[in-house]
């Protein structure tokens, strides 16, 4: 897992290796001209795309709307309306939709094939600069579905230029070597609006045990705590991707809110770990507060 904190983005730039995990920016389909792709992502757009090499398998992506929804569309709202500032405002800048007069609800699937048999997380990303949709349902299937066993209801859709957060949501999944199907369903709109979009920026599948172990060897250890430590404030408002390095509630950063919610969940590793001749651990975390201080006030005077 060290590799995917280290050489992720090398890795994406050299032909023919494997990716470690699976980065995903829908791009509009008529836009391709412009750099619109997120750093270390793969772009695809409403067509779906095929041959993804990675660690994970050579994935397959396929997008299709599910009925009453009539059809998919794009959009690409541009360079002005999401801030170059965000650290991932390529990534929030192009939408994939679909919509459906109320009381029916816009639903499409994602279908991911040939993901080998493993556990993962799956972070999905929704935003649109424009008009807020508020928030989507999402369901997961890992039997190509047939069934969808996984739910996560009233999944935050951001809007605006600079969004924070940024609206995303984890779901950890076991696939079996089926095709796996992410359903997304719109779900409170803005008042006066008489449909319903479900929407899609991208998303990412990444290697993962549990909530804590950054390493992904299994199990939370004082290494997983060392690496945590290590990252914390070097990544923050937004500019890191995925669990592993630190970033234990997936929100795009690794800050004070991973280092308070990971010595919530383990407060002996955390108390083993200071107690540790480790160099600067306090340190760091020391200078990583006051950081992280700095970096807010400099956003909140924007």
């Amino acid at each position: 897992m060290s590799r995917f904190v280290l050489f992720a983005a090398t890795a994406y730039l050299l032909a023919g290796t494997a990716l470690a995990d699976l980065r995903v920016d829908i791009n509009d389909r008529t836009s391709n001209t412009e750099p619109n792709t997120q750093a270390s992502f793969t772009a695809v757009t409403q067509e779906g795309l095929t041959g993804i090499a990675t660690d994970i398998g050579t994935i397959d992506i396929s997008l299709t709307n599910v009925p009453p929804s009539s059809n998919l569309d794009d959009r690409n709202r541009g360079t002005s309306s999401v801030s170059s500032s965000h650290p991932m405002s390529a990534l929030l800048r192009d939408l994939i939709f679909t919509q459906q007069n109320l009381p029916d609800r816009g639903t499409m699937d994602v279908t991911i094939a040939n993901l080998n048999a493993g556990d993962y997380l799956l972070t999905v990303y929704s935003h649109d600069a424009s008009v807020d949709h508020v928030s989507e349902d999402l369901e997961l299937s890992t039997d190509g579905g047939s069934t969808f066993g996984i739910d996560v209801q009233d999944v935050l859709v951001s809007t605006g230029s600079n969004p924070a957060p940024f609206g995303h949501a984890s779901i950890p999944f076991t696939a079996t070597g089926s095709d796996v199907v992410l359903r997304i369903t719109g779900d409170g709109g803005t008042v006066g609006f008489s449909n319903e979009l479900a929407i899609l920026n991208g998303f990412v599948i990444e290697p993962f045990t549990e909530y804590g172990d950054f390493d992904g060897v299994g199990g939370v250890t004082i290494d997983d705590f060392f690496i945590l430590s290590g990252n914390l404030g070097t990544h923050l408002e937004g500019n890191f991707v995925g669990h592993a390095g630190g970033d234990i509630d997936v929100d795009g950063d690794v800050d004070l809110d991973d280092f308070g919610t990971f010595k919530a969940m383990y407060p002996a590793i955390v108390a083993a770990a200071i107690g540790v001749p480790e160099p600067s651990t306090l340190a760091l975390v020391a200078a990583a507060g006051c950081g992280l201080l700095a970096m807010r006030r400099r956003v909140s005077r924007r």
